[in-house]
């Protein structure tokens, strides 16, 4: 057998939700990469050393968030003493937004996958005691009592893999995000000190 019949098998286990649980864990998984991606690319120096080298001209391509918008505010001082704070929350606040992108979306999928898996599990168990109604312990699809016991089982543990890393991960990525949002508003802080100096 091939992988791509091995996958059909395996999918017919889960029931009718297998396939939207794996389109699931496929959007989740590209969700949190990229988060992961945006959130932990780039340098791990202080704001004020990050201030310091786009002021020097030693940042020329910036990696990651606090880079970026440590080059966005050196180029942002030289802006008029009062325009500079709406300048700089327009642009940190980008940043921002940036951050937070596919958030909700993998925090909404990680929330259904457990529903989704329970509904396999329902759907299976309701397989399990109409073969007992009948009197049927095996139908020609390997269903039955056996089939419908698997069948929910197999859709709760899909929806667990889905629901279970993703939450781990997300809760972590969540964690650097509020840090690196902490220290956009240092930065914002310093270059208006800056200005008023």
């Amino acid at each position: 057998m091939n992988y791509v019949e091995e996958l059909m098998i395996l999918l017919g286990k889960g029931g009718f939700v297998a396939i939207p649980l794996v389109m699931s864990a496929i959007v989740v998984w590209y969700c949190l990469g990229y988060r992961a991606y945006m959130l932990l690319l780039g340098s791990r120096r202080d704001v004020r050393s990050l201030i310091r080298a786009a002021q020097e001209g030693k940042i020329s391509q910036p990696k990651g968030v606090l880079q970026r918008a440590a080059v966005a505010g050196v180029v942002l001082l030289q802006a008029p003493k009062k325009e500079l704070p709406p300048f700089l929350d327009e642009v940190f606040g980008a940043i921002s937004a940036e951050l937070g992108q596919f958030s909700k979306l993998a925090t909404a999928l990680v929330q259904a996958a457990p529903l989704l898996g329970l509904l396999g599990t329902v759907t299976g168990m309701i397989e399990t005691f109409d073969s007992l109604g009948s009197n049927t312990l095996i139908s020609q699809t390997g269903g039955g009592v056996a089939g419908g016991i698997s069948e929910a089982l197999f859709s709760t543990q899909m929806g667990l893999v889905v629901a279970v890393p993703g939450l781990l991960i997300g809760r972590m990525l969540d964690r650097q995000q509020q840090i690196i949002e902490e220290k956009l508003t240092v930065m914002k802080d310093v270059l208006t000190q800056e200005v008023e100096v």
